[in-house]
């Protein structure tokens, strides 16, 4: 990784942490945020709610691409360590 080139180098990028009885305890270390705690998903299921929680994992100049996120939703991010820079856009733009 230190002496990676790449323009747009992958990352890790995983849903199922939380399935890991080690990587979950990840959970006790935050708390959702109070702006997001209105969470309509709360009224489905476990088992049929999508993917909400993600672990990424990545170096220098890592990122997606332009996207919506999925089901429209909103979400939350928490920085371990590094900066994240982010380009948004009003909702009119296409």
């Amino acid at each position: 990784l230190h002496t990676n080139k790449d323009d747009a180098p992958l990352y890790i990028f995983d849903s199922a942490f939380d399935e890991d009885k080690y990587a979950k305890r990840i959970l006790e270390d935050y708390r959702v945020p109070s702006y997001f705690r209105n969470d309509l998903f709360r009224f489905i299921s476990e088992s049929r709610r999508p993917p909400y929680r993600w672990f990424l994992v990545g170096p220098e100049r890592s990122g997606t691409t332009v996207h919506i996120d999925p089901l429209a939703t909103s979400a939350w991010n928490t920085l371990i360590y590094g900066q994240k820079r982010w380009v948004l856009f009003p909702p009119h733009v296409p």
